[in-house]
């Protein structure tokens, strides 16, 4: 059966996001599994965010480029947090790709990390699908309903249960607020460490060459 070169682009598009969100799953439940069988052994120690989140959020700013959605950024590149990089990352992976599931093709979302008092806020805000976004305090917990995205992405829930249980090994707290019209807002909370002192690289570069989907802003504070 011939096929067009659009309709061949759009199979190995559906083919990737396949690929992608089976992997998501996979490093979940392997992580959940290690956690529930050996307990959770680390370390906590002075982290810079802008560093630390910065190439995680290159990989997302192209992922969310295939809804057409617009990723904007805002984190201060002076904060350091007191924590453990792989469990940091791993829940502002679980909060992307959140994030870009529920929100609709062409839509926003907004990354931002700013010091308050001693703490460091964190927080993913997406534009949602256009209604109003109904979430449960279940939804941090295995019981919590599996859910479909604005593209059919599929999920279990583990995603978020692994950030709840990584964010309180961190001393933090992790809690969200749905928008009245559509979109939710994640906030995760860290101990701040004071006086860091960083400079910005490759994020800046990225947002520069954002493609046609939308330009995504780096702001720093």
């Amino acid at each position: 059966m011939d096929i067009s070169e659009e309709e061949g682009m759009a199979i190995k598009k559906d083919l990737l996001q396949s690929t992608r969100s089976t992997l998501d799953l996979l490093n979940n439940v392997l992580n959940w599994s290690k956690s529930q069988m050996d307990g959770l052994e680390f370390k906590l120690v002075p982290l810079n965010v802008y560093q630390l989140l910065s190439p995680q959020l290159l990989l997302f700013i192209n992922i969310a480029g295939n809804k057409r959605i617009k990723v904007e950024i805002s984190i201060d590149p002076t904060i350091e947090v007191l924590g453990n990089g792989d469990m940091l990352q791993l829940v502002v992976r679980n909060l992307m790709n959140n994030a870009i599931k529920f929100t609709a093709y062409g839509g926003t979302i907004s990354v931002t990390a700013k010091a308050e008092q001693r703490s460091c806020i964190i927080t993913i805000k997406d534009s949602g699908n256009g209604t109003p976004a109904k979430l449960s305090s279940n939804i941090f917990y295995l019981n919590g309903p599996a859910s479909v995205g604005t593209a059919c992405e599929k999920g279990v829930g583990l995603g978020l249960v692994l950030c709840k249980e990584y964010t309180e090994a961190q001393n933090g707290t992790i809690g969200f607020q749905c928008n009245d019209v559509s979109g939710t807002s994640f906030f995760v909370v860290l101990p701040s460490v004071q006086h860091a002192v960083t400079t910005t690289g490759e994020l800046d570069k990225a947002v520069e060459r954002n493609s046609s989907f939308g330009k995504s802003g780096l702001v720093q504070s």
